[in-house]
C-alpha cells in the first residue's frame, strides 16, 4: 500500500518586522504611487496656472463676444427654459454639461473650470492605461507625464470650451473599444462615442476609421455584425433626443448642428488660407442664396482642383506645425504672457515631433490593437483637414500622440541602457530633423522677407490683396493709439497697375472702445474719419474693411504709406504680427520720433475688380 505523501504548508516566518512589511507594501504599490504623483503634479501645475491667469488677465471670466460666452449663456438658457426653439447651432453636449454643473453650484464658471481640470487629469490617467495596455507601464507613465505638463491642456481646461470634454470622451471611447469584450460594454462604447460627437461633431468623421479597425480585428463575421450593431444602437439612442429636437424646430433631418456647411466653406473656398476666416463678402452672398456655402465649396473644388489640393496640403502642414493657431479670444502666446509657468510647459511642436517619431518606430511592432491608434490619428487628421485648422481642434489627438511620444522616450532609454549607441543617435538625429520641419514657421518667418521683399500679393475672389503679415496674429503684440500724438504708420507695396481697378479697400485687425474717432490717411490724403461707436468695439480682436472708389486718386503702384491716428479721446489698438518682419511698420508716441515695430501691423490694401459688397 502506497504511503500518502504528507503535504507541508509553506510556513511564513512570524518574525518579519513592520519595517519589512511596509517596504514590501510600498514595492507592490510603487506604480500606483508614481501615477498618483504624476497626477498630483499635474493638478498643482494647473492650479498655479489658473491663479496666474486670474491675477494677470483683466478679461478673466469676461466672456462677451466669445464662444465661451455663448456656451455660458446657452447653459443658463437650458436651466431657465429659454433655450431658442431652433436647431442647435453649437455642439449641444457642452452647454448641457455646464447646465448640470450650474444646477448644483449655481452660476459659477470658476467652479465649472475646476471640474474641467479634474476631467483633464482623467485624460492623463486614460493615457497611462492605454499606454500600459499597448506597450508597457513605463511608456504609459511617460505618456501620462507628458499630458500632465502639456501647455494647451492647461489653457483649454481653464476655458469654457468643449475641448477638454471632447478630448476625454474620444479617448474614453477608444479605451473602451480596446477593452470591451461583452455586449453591454460595446453598447456603452457606442454611447460614449456619440457623446464625443455631440461635444465635437468632427468625431463623426473618425467613426468610420474605428469601425474599419473593428472589422479588421473581428473580420466579416457574425461577431463583427453583432458588435457593430450594439455600438451603433448605443449611438443612435444617444443621438435621438438631440436629432428629434432639431427636426421638431426645423422640419429637417439635422443630426447634431446646423453649422456644418459654414465650417466646411470657411476652410474650403478660394480665399481660404487653411484656418477659420470668413471673408467680408460672406454675409452678402449667403443672404442671396441659402445653399451658398455648400454650392460654393463644390464649385471651388470642381473649377480649381489644383488650388484645392494645395490648400489641403497646406492644412496638413498646419495641423502638424508647432504654431498654435488662435481663434476668437484664445491666443496661446497671450496666455504665455499672462502665465510664466505656461512658457516652460511642453508645447505642441515637441509632442508632435516625438509622436511622429514614435509612429515610425512602432511600425516594426505593429499589431491589431496598436493599429487602432494609427487609425484614430489618421481619422482625426482627415476630419480636421477637411474643414479648417485651429489650435483647439487638434487637442483631442494629443493624447494619442503622447502615447507614441512616450514610446519614443522609452525606446531611447532602452537603447542607452543596452549601449546600442548607433540606434540611439540615428533616431535622435532623425528626431531633430523632424522637429525642425515641424517648427518650420520659425525659419520661414525670417527667410521669406529676404526672398520676397515686396511682401504678399494674393489673388482673391474680388481682386488682389497686398499685405506683409501672415494673415494670423502671432506674438500677442499690439500698439495702442489713445492720443493725437500717437501715430501708427504702415507701408505697403502694390505690385499691380492701380488704374485697372475701379474699387479698392483697406482692412485692419484692431480692438477699440466706443469713444472718439479713428482717422485713416493714405499717402497723406484723408481716406476716412470713423466714429468708433459705429464699428464693432470691445476688448477682443476684430477685423474691419473700408471700401472706396477711384483708387487711382489715392493709391499708386509701389510704396503706399498708411497712417492711423485718433481724435476726441479714442482708444484703438492695432495688432502686430511678428511672424514676418519687412521693416515697414512704425510707431510714434510723440509725433516726432519713429520706432520700428517688432513685426508688421495687420493692415492690408485691396484692389477690387469684382467687389461683392
Amino acid at each position: 500500500m502506497a504511503k500518502k505523501k504528507k503535504l507541508h504548508r509553506k510556513t511564513i516566518p512570524h518574525h518579519i518586522s513592520i519595517k519589512d512589511k511596509a517596504k514590501k507594501f510600498l514595492l507592490n504599490q510603487k506604480d500606483k504611487f508614481i501615477i498618483f504623483g504624476i497626477l498630483l503634479v499635474g493638478l498643482i501645475l494647473r492650479l498655479i496656472y489658473l491663479s496666474q491667469v486670474k491675477v494677470n488677465d483683466p478679461n478673466f471670466l469676461h466672456f462677451e463676444g466669445t464662444d465661451s460666452g455663448n456656451y455660458d449663456s446657452l447653459a443658463m438658457q437650458v436651466l431657465d427654459g429659454s433655450l431658442p426653439k431652433s436647431p442647435y447651432s453649437f455642439n449641444p453636449l457642452y452647454y448641457y454639461f455646464l447646465a448640470i454643473i450650474y444646477s448644483f453650484i449655481e452660476h459659477n464658471p470658476l467652479k465649472a473650470i475646476n471640474v474641467q481640470i479634474f476631467i483633464g487629469l482623467g485624460t492623463c490617467f486614460l493615457v497611462y492605461l492605454i499606454g500600459k495596455r499597448l506597450f508597457n507601464k513605463s511608456t504609459g507613465m511617460i505618456a501620462c507625464g507628458i499630458c500632465a505638463i502639456y501647455g494647451s491642456f492647461m489653457v483649454y481646461e481653464t476655458l469654457l470650451l468643449t475641448t477638454t470634454l471632447d478630448t476625454f470622451l474620444l479617448l474614453l471611447g477608444v479605451f473602451l473599444l480596446l477593452k470591451s469584450t461583452s455586449p453591454k460594454w460595446y453598447f456603452v462604447t457606442g454611447i460614449v462615442l456619440a457623446l464625443s460627437a455631440l461635444s465635437r461633431s468632427t468625431t463623426l468623421l473618425v467613426l468610420p476609421f474605428l469601425f474599419l479597425w473593428l472589422m479588421i480585428k473581428l473580420r466579416l463575421t457574425k461577431k463583427f455584425a453583432q458588435t457593430a450593431g450594439l455600438i451603433i444602437l448605443g449611438m443612435c439612442l444617444t443621438f435621438a433626443p438631440f436629432t428629434y429636437r432639431n427636426y421638431k424646430y426645423s422640419g429637417q433631418f439635422i443630426l447634431i448642428t446646423t453649422t456644418g456647411p459654414v465650417a466646411l466653406w470657411a476652410g474650403n473656398n478660394e480665399d481660404s488660407e487653411g484656418f477659420y476666416h470668413l471673408p467680408p463678402y460672406t454675409e452678402e452672398l449667403s443672404r442671396k442664396n441659402k445653399d451658398f456655402y455648400l454650392q460654393d465649396t463644390i464649385r471651388f473644388i470642381k473649377e480649381k482642383p489644383e488650388k484645392y489640393l494645395m490648400l489641403l496640403l497646406k492644412k496638413c502642414t498646419l495641423f502638424w506645425n508647432a504654431y498654435e493657431i488662435p481663434d476668437n479670444d484664445v491666443v496661446y502666446e497671450r496666455f504665455q504672457t499672462l502665465s510664466p509657468l505656461l512658457r516652460v510647459m511642453i508645447p505642441f511642436g515637441l509632442v508632435s515631433s516625438l509622436g511622429i517619431m514614435g509612429l515610425f518606430l512602432c511600425l516594426r511592432r505593429l499589431n491589431k490593437n496598436l493599429f487602432l491608434l494609427y487609425l484614430t490619428i489618421l481619422g482625426y487628421l482627415s476630419a480636421i483637414v477637411l474643414f479648417f485648422i485651429q489650435s483647439r481642434f487638434r487637442v483631442p489627438v494629443v493624447p494619442f500622440l503622447s502615447i507614441f511620444a512616450g514610446w519614443t522616450i522609452y525606446y531611447w532609454f532602452k537603447k542607452l541602457q543596452s549601449r546600442k549607441l548607433i540606434s540611439f543617435f540615428t533616431t535622435l538625429i532623425l528626431f531633430i530633423i523632424l522637429y525642425t520641419v515641424v517648427d518650420f514657421h520659425t525659419f520661414y518667418g525670417w527667410t521669406y522677407p529676404l526672398t520676397n521683399p515686396n511682401g504678399f500679393c494674393l489673388e482673391k475672389r474680388e481682386g488682389f490683396v497686398f499685405r506683409d503679415d501672415s494673415g494670423d496674429w502671432h506674438g500677442d503684440v499690439k500698439e495702442t493709439i489713445d492720443s493725437p500724438m500717437k501715430i501708427i504708420k504702415k507701408e505697403i507695396i502694390i505690385t499691380q497697375e492701380v488704374e485697372k481697378f475701379e474699387f479698392a479697400g483697406i482692412s485692419l485687425n484692431y480692438c477699440c472702445s466706443d469713444k472718439g474717432k479713428l482717422l485713416i490717411k493714405i499717402n497723406d490724403l484723408v481716406l476716412s474719419v470713423i466714429n468708433c461707436k459705429d464699428i464693432p468695439y470691445g476688448p477682443f480682436v476684430r477685423q474691419i474693411r473700408f471700401k472706396f472708389q477711384n483708387p487711382k486718386l489715392i493709391l499708386k503702384k509701389g510704396k503706399n504709406v498708411i497712417t492711423l491716428s485718433v481724435l476726441e479721446g479714442a482708444d484703438v489698438g492695432v495688432m502686430v504680427d511678428n511672424y514676418y518682419n519687412f521693416g515697414r511698420s512704425s510707431f510714434t508716441a510723440d509725433g516726432i520720433t519713429w520706432e520700428k515695430t517688432p513685426g508688421e501691423f495687420m493692415i492690408q490694401l485691396e484692389l477690387l475688380s469684382n467687389p461683392i459688397y
